[in-house]
């Protein structure tokens, strides 16, 4: 590091590490602690005294780097490189830093590790016969990794579902709404079973069975929470209510904010298995009625926009039967489209988004048939037969942002290259565009898909999979 980089340094830290060494002095046992230190060693000094100083200026200088580093993500990695090399020198004391970064897998994605090595000296480093040395190791987080909602269907019993999701069977109005209760107790809005968490009968270990009926639904709301009395009289509670009132309930949602233009921005991840059935689905930006109504549902007048996984769902041009391989009947796609008025075929303004879009010469479509290959250079690996739809794990990616959804689906199982691009879809090319809502899942026709787990982000920076995955 340049000797004017040192001084900048120096210059803009220099407070703050006048305050280490002083607060370090009066507590170095807390602060190294708190630093998780590693490592130390010593050159034996002349003078004890001296000795004393350039403990405390080592452990400064790891004071220093944690001060400097403060939010760092594996997206600064520079930024930690910058910082390697770096010498402050304060009176007659001083300290050198020297940062080892390991990235082994060179992901923005994924957690790296910075070895952080404080060396305090006396007088000229070069030549000081007494110095002090300590390490500490910190875990840099990737980016964005604070999920607004997150499950894993872990849950040893109901209580997180009963306060997070709103779901029903019917197409239609019904009264059958959460509290869930369990598949086993037969109470709250689950009397016919239609999901099996890890704890009841014929559950499996951190996954939810979904489906086994006509129509099966849940949502997440995009509020942060949703509070309502347990008695039959008076009014919903209002927050302040609720927080001191025995008699109130409350639903955790997204706790997602609109941005300056009325948008929810978010990015969902979802791991789903079809176990059998025709497919699922993933709603975004969906409403309904009186959804903010704890004990009525109205998924009659459901409105929103749904990525399908639907192997029932005949070929749509581009895609076609010219180019698909041995074992496909034609059936199988991917998909995104418009819901109202609680059906996904609604005779106004609901249908599938079936132009290119965005328009040629762009590879990107809003539907995709992976028992094809259409020509394209991307496609190639999937090549599915009917078999593939069902028994295989596929990660869903739906990042919505403004008037655009882009989707990718991971075929984890194939070893490929990672997640593909599925569509890119804008969202006021069929019908008004919805610009707020929830999320949710969808099996249809007696399906029954294996939830492993969702997750959803903030999105208000536009992110792709080139800047975030999300973790898991």
């Amino acid at each position: 590091m340049s000797h004017g980089r040192r001084g900048a340094l120096a210059r803009e830290m220099g407070a703050t590490v006048i305050m280490a060494l002083a607060l370090v002095a009066a507590g170095a046992a807390l602060g190294l602690a708190a630093l998780g230190l590693v490592g130390a060693s010593q050159v034996a000094s002349v003078r004890v005294g001296e000795g004393y100083s350039v403990y405390y200026a080592a452990v400064s200088g790891l004071e220093w780097v944690a001060q400097t580093a403060d939010g760092f993500t594996t997206s600064d990695k520079s930024r930690w490189l910058s910082v390697d090399n770096s010498t402050v020198v304060i009176g007659d004391t001083g300290f050198k830093i020297s940062i080892t970064y390991s990235d082994p897998d060179n992901s923005p994605f994924t957690a790296d590790t910075a070895i952080v090595v404080s060396t305090g000296f006396a007088g000229d480093p070069a030549f000081s016969s007494s110095i002090r040395v300590l390490t500490t190791m910190i875990n840099v987080p990737a980016p964005g990794r604070t999920a607004v909602f997150s499950d894993h269907y872990d849950q040893l019993d109901a209580s997180f579902f009963d306060g997070s999701y709103q779901f029903g069977q019917a197409a239609g109005y019904h009264g059958d709404m959460t509290p869930y209760r369990s598949a086993n107790q037969g109470a709250g809005g689950d009397n016919d079973g239609l999901f099996t968490l890890s704890h009841e009968q014929g559950g499996s270990a951190s996954l939810l069975k979904m489906g086994g009926s006509g129509e099966v639904r849940y949502f997440i709301a995009p509020e942060s929470c949703l509070k309502w009395r347990t008695s039959p009289f008076g009014d919903p509670c209002s927050y302040p209510e609720c927080a001191n009132s025995a008699d109130c309930q409350a639903r955790q949602g997204m706790d997602l904010a609109q941005d300056m233009d009325g948008y929810h921005n978010y990015f969902i991840k979802v791991r789903a298995k079809l176990v059998s059935g025709a497919g699922f689905g993933v709603y975004f930006r969906a409403t309904y009625p009186n959804q903010n109504d704890p004990s009525t549902i109205d998924f009659g007048g459901l409105t929103g926009y749904v990525f399908q996984y639907d192997s029932g769902m005949g070929y749509i041009a581009p895609c076609d039967l010219s180019t698909a391989i041995l074992g496909s009947d034609g059936s199988g796609v991917m998909f995104t489209r418009k819901i109202s008025g609680g059906t996904e075929i609604c005779p106004a303004e609901c249908g599938i988004f079936s132009a290119v879009n965005p328009p040629p010469p762009s590879d990107s479509y809003p539907f995709f048939c992976p028992e094809n290959r259409t020509g394209r250079p991307y496609l190639d690996g999937w090549r599915w037969t009917n078999a593939d739809w069902a028994g295989n794990w596929r990660t869903i990616y739906i990042y919505v942002y403004r008037n655009v959804a882009d989707i990718y689906v991971d075929r984890e199982q194939a070893g490929g290259p990672g997640i593909e691009s599925v569509g890119s879809v804008r969202l006021n090319g069929v019908g008004s565009e919805l610009k707020t809502g929830g999320v949710g899942l969808r099996v249809w026709d007696n399906s029954q898909a294996f939830i492993d787990y969702i997750r959803v982000y903030p999105n208000d920076d536009n992110k792709t999979p080139a800047t975030f995955t999300g973790d898991p």
